[in-house]
């Protein structure tokens, strides 16, 4: 059951809402005054670092490019990141929550519209189930029609995946669903670090849950990202937004350092994309 025009409806949406550049585009040499936390807000007090008013107010006072490589330091010290992704595309909305390991293995729950969708990538898991390229889904019909299928087409999909996961062609649109797996892994990772030609300006602190936080506005090729970093503590993201195509995509609720178990995809059942008519 090909459905080109249905591929063609999920990259586009996809694709521009989940590739969030810049997303790491932080950091610095300038990071003494981090601490042990774990979470993607700002530790909280007593976490054995120095959270007074007057702490942010020095590490806002750095320069720029001081404050990005602080911020690159701490993220480059992250293990896991879990973190929740919206957006709004051509009118539907996309929310996910999504996890990614140590190993760059990734779990994500997405929703648009009113379907439902799961991924799972077993990059390098230690079951050594998988490879780089494996992308699994699992989609319920209203998720199908949302991006451009049938009610009787989405239908036939899900009783004949019947509740395994649907190990994808990776020539097929819906493989950009591994899309905000790789956003948040790089992330992790600092591989979104901007161009050389990327300017930043420091635009002041404010208080997230009662905790000092920075605002970054970065502005590169890719076009300008706002970042909200942790003024004290350890100097990781707590809150991304990248426009696209005049809607913004953001990256919220992270938390750092969690256990993040992905499964083994065989334990659920496996079944090829071409057999459930997702070739």
């Amino acid at each position: 059951m090909t459905r080109p025009t249905s591929r063609r409806r999920w990259a586009a949406l996809v694709v521009p809402l989940l590739l969030l550049p810049g997303l790491a585009a932080c950091s610095s040499d300038d990071a003494d005054e981090d601490a042990s936390s774990g979470s993607g807000t700002p530790p909280e007090p007593g976490a054995g670092a120095d959270d007074s008013p007057a702490a942010a107010e020095r590490f806002a006072a750095l320069p720029a490019s001081s404050i990005e490589a602080a911020v690159l330091q701490d993220m480059s010290e992250v293990t896991t990141v879990r973190a929740r992704v919206r957006a709004t595309h051509l009118g539907l909305p996309v929310d996910a929550q999504v996890a990614v390991g140590e190993e760059g293995a990734c779990l994500g729950t997405l929703t648009a519209g009113s379907g439902t969708a799961e991924v799972l990538r077993p990059t390098r898991m230690v079951s050594g189930i998988g490879d780089s390229e494996d992308v699994y889904g699992a989609f319920d019909a209203p998720f199908l029609e949302e991006v451009g299928f049938t009610a009787e087409q989405a239908d036939a999909v899900v009783a004949a995946a019947a509740g395994r996961w649907v190990l994808l062609d990776p020539l097929s649109g819906l493989t950009d669903i591994a899309l905000v797996c790789q956003a948040l892994d790089d992330t992790r990772d600092g591989r979104l670090l901007g161009g050389e030609d990327a300017t930043t300006e420091v635009t002041g602190l404010e208080q997230v849950d009662d905790q000092p936080v920075l605002g970054l506005e970065r502005t590169g090729e890719e076009g300008p990202v706002s970042l909200v970093v942790a003024a004290t503590g350890e100097h990781r993201f707590v809150r991304v937004v990248t426009p696209r195509d005049g809607s913004p995509a953001t990256v919220d609720e992270l938390a750092y350092d969690e256990e993040v178990v992905v499964p083994d995809p065989a334990a659920r059942g496996v079944v090829p994309a071409a057999e459930v008519g997702l070739d």
